[in-house]
């Protein structure tokens, strides 16, 4: 979570100069700015335009942060939820006028309801992901083996490298199955596997976390991943993710389409073609949004409140970056398959 001082200062830096615009498209692409006199200027109307290293600089310094971003999913979501408000308006508006001069307006305003029935090309793509999704996950004996047995600080994180390998495995196999997926670039299908390989392991192992372990196995599965060397502050707010998820009480069509969607993140850094992700991942977004309704009827804010666990994806993914740093300082030994994923030299 950002913070009230962090959303302070989001406030106080769009109200000057430094708009949060700005901020998003640099860190979304990338971009690297290049001051001419040394990273020292000052920043005013006029020079805002003309250093944009001084003005990202400056941005960082009022308190932006990138992991606090929109993610563009969510972007996309408010857009939709938009738009199908809009239009649910423009419908009541005509009953209303159409209406007046019988003085039938009260009985006519009522919005009228939206079709979400699925259509079958839409359920054809539930049941194609779900599929996928279900036949590639990790080895059940290998969760069982960091349930059952006693291991060391040193057992313990080679066994949790280990699963982390084989998620990197089912997710490359599960990916490959997405959609179009096959049809992107090739740099592009790199790159969004390794944009995502962390956020989606994360959502696998919240389901595994939130369904599956008996009671009891909760806390022996806490105890030996914090005994394992991971700091805690990235502990903390790994568990909390999972107990949010859990909270939600998702269907395995939603894990299956949210893992999906994730993975077609067009914001990833070194995507060059978004708007082809983007034509494969909005499909996947509408599908979530009706299945969400269907299956959650009285819980309009369902699809919202899902999508919103996508910062919590970001902020973790965030800390991971920072966790990989200190284990590198710390001589830990990776497989080749995570220092490839994870970028670990």
């Amino acid at each position: 979570m950002c913070g009230i001082l962090n959303i302070f200062s989001y406030l106080v830096v769009d109200a000057v100069l430094f708009l949060p615009g700005f901020f998003r498209r640099s860190i979304t692409k990338n971009a690297v700015y290049k001051c001419k006199s040394g990273g020292n200027c000052e920043m005013d109307m006029y020079m805002r335009r003309k250093c944009q290293e001084c003005r990202l600089r400056k941005c960082k310094e009022m308190g932006m942060l990138a992991e606090c971003l929109l993610t563009e999913i969510q972007c996309k979501s408010k857009r939709l939820r938009k738009n199908t408000k809009a239009s649910s308006d423009e419908s009541t508006g005509d009953d209303v006028g159409d209406c007046r001069d019988a003085k039938q307006v009260v009985s006519t305003t009522k919005p009228s309801k939206e079709n979400i029935e699925l259509s079958q090309d839409q359920q054809a793509l539930i049941s194609y992901i779900v599929d996928a999704h279900n036949k590639h996950r990790i080895p059940q004996d290998m969760a069982r083996k960091l349930l059952q047995e006693q291991f060391n600080a040193e057992e313990n994180f080679l066994l949790l490298t280990e699963m982390a390998t084989s998620h990197v495995q089912v997710l490359v196999e599960f990916t490959k199955n997405i959609p179009g997926f096959q049809s992107l670039d090739h740099e592009d299908q790199i790159a969004l596997l390794k944009g995502s390989a962390v956020e989606a392991m994360f959502l696998r192992s919240a389901q595994v976390f939130s369904k599956k372990l008996p009671n009891g196995h909760t806390e022996v599965l806490e105890d030996r991943i914090r005994r394992s060397g991971i700091s805690e502050e990235f502990i903390t707010p790994m568990f909390n993710f999972y107990k949010s998820i859990g909270e939600l009480q998702m269907m395995q069509e939603e894990h299956a389409l949210l893992t999906a969607i994730t993975i077609l993140s067009p914001d990833r850094p070194y995507v060059k073609d978004q708007q082809a992700v983007e034509r494969l991942q909005e499909p996947m977004l509408e599908v979530l949004r009706k299945v969400c309704k269907l299956q959650h009827p009285h819980e309009p804010q369902h699809f919202a409140r899902l999508l919103g666990r996508l910062t919590e994806l970001r902020t973790l993914n965030h800390h991971h970056d920072e966790m990989l740093e200190s284990w590198r300082m710390s001589d830990h030994k990776f497989t080749p398959l995570l220092c490839e994923i994870w970028d670990v030299q």
